[in-house]
């Protein structure tokens, strides 16, 4: 299906006309063109830097390019993402921010990035009156996963569960969801259940929720003395391979691009569960709030 055109008064919607000359009715229409690294560096780089036209340059978590000396950050950046298993580029400003101070960090010697893992991706935007909140892969359809949505009082909620580990939520109404605490459930591999209803209803206290996790991980650790394990659904994303020769070509480079070593992590590995990539292109959803 394909949206031919937008139905509605100046400055108000109200629906989409199909394709199959349809008309859905509609209050708000997203439109999703998507974005292009400019990865100009690595084409004419002497050196052969790791990188595709359309994906961007390819970092680990400390941003380093496969050429040593080099770092990427903001939107040319391809990231390791957690749960599809591939680099990508992410392009927000929160993200941007963080890689730039990793970046920096790790050229002036700092130790603490070298553990740094960016977790799940997330946005939060502003679209018109409404807030617009996504974090891990709210649209994705994989076998034994659960989709919940609620639709209340001007709001929009969407999670995404599988194995009662939330892994994708969507969030759009007057309200802003708290995205940094949303992320870091994802990131967490924590278990939702007794904050299911809560998240979808928008009844989340993410302030209240860590706080006690933080009290009985301490109380733990005063009754048994055994440092609590620190868990991630991420694994630390391998250096970039240092040496490529001068002469290889692209697809060399191609086949070369996972051949990486894996650093020490200091934290636990826990399985990753590999989603089917969505293929990217512009997409239309209607979404009707009462």
């Amino acid at each position: 299906t394909e949206v031919l055109g937008i139905a509605g008064n100046v400055g108000a919607v109200a629906g989409v006309v199909t394709n199959h000359h349809q008309m859905i009715p509609c209050q708000l229409v997203v439109v999703c063109t998507g974005m292009k690294p400019v990865t100009t560096l690595a084409e004419r780089c002497t050196l052969p830097m790791m990188y595709e036209r359309d994906e961007g340059i390819f970092v680990n978590n400390q941003l380093r390019t496969s050429v040593p000396g080099i770092y990427a950050a903001g939107d040319v950046a391809a990231i390791h993402n957690p749960q599809s298993g591939i680099h990508e580029t992410r392009a927000q400003w929160y993200s941007a921010v963080i890689e730039g101070c990793t970046a920096a960090a790790v050229m002036t010697g700092q130790v603490a990035p070298a553990t740094r893992t960016f977790g799940v991706p997330w946005h939060a935007t502003r679209l018109g009156d409404l807030s617009l909140l996504t974090a891990g892969s709210p649209l994705a359809r994989i076998a034994g996963s659960v989709t919940l949505a609620d639709n209340i009082k001007g709001t929009y909620r969407c999670l995404t569960i599988l194995d009662d580990q939330l892994i994708g939520y969507i969030s759009l109404g007057q309200a802003q969801a708290d995205g940094l605490a949303i992320k870091r459930l994802i990131d967490e591999g924590v278990s939702i259940g007794a904050i299911k209803e809560a998240l979808l209803k928008g009844h989340f206290d993410a302030r209240k929720y860590f706080a006690q996790q933080s009290s009985i991980s301490v109380r733990d650790l005063a009754t048994s003395g055994k440092l609590p394990v620190v868990r991630t659904t991420q694994r630390l994303s391998p250096p970039m391979t240092r040496s490529l020769t001068e002469s290889g070509t692209q697809q060399s480079l191609e086949r070369r691009k996972h051949e990486v070593t894996r650093s020490p992590s200091v934290v636990e590995s826990i399985p990753l569960t590999t989603f089917p990539r969505i293929t990217a292109g512009a997409q239309f959803r209607s979404i009707n709030i009462h």
